[in-house]
């Protein structure tokens, strides 16, 4: 496996399913992690479990439906850690439209 020592990564839906697993592996890999959901009760009890873990964790309250949300999110974690070095965008958001009509401003 590769190391992703040092490397700053955010990770949205981080509360639960995919995302938490995606967040997990990049812990075990080294990485510093900067989590986002909605969920905040199981992300901030997700972000507890990998501090004590040794992963160095920020864990943000964040609906990626709202651009200026997740805009706040990525300044924040930047302005945290110095840099961005990648991102896994899980979180999911459900709609009654075919996937290819989706805009940002109908969501």
């Amino acid at each position: 496996m590769a190391s992703l020592e040092g490397k700053v990564i955010a990770v949205t839906g981080a509360a639960s399913g995919i995302g938490r697993a995606v967040a997990r592996e990049c812990a075990s890999r080294n990485a510093r992690l900067a989590l986002a959901d909605v969920q905040r009760k199981q992300l901030e009890e997700f972000a507890k479990e990998l501090e004590s873990e040794g992963t160095e964790v920020t864990a943000t309250v964040v609906d990626v439906s709202d651009s200026d949300s997740v805009d706040r999110w990525i300044g924040a974690t930047i302005d945290h850690y110095g840099r961005l070095d990648g991102a896994a965008n899980i979180a999911g958001i459900e709609g009654d439209e075919k996937v290819f009509l989706i805009t940002t401003r109908s969501l």
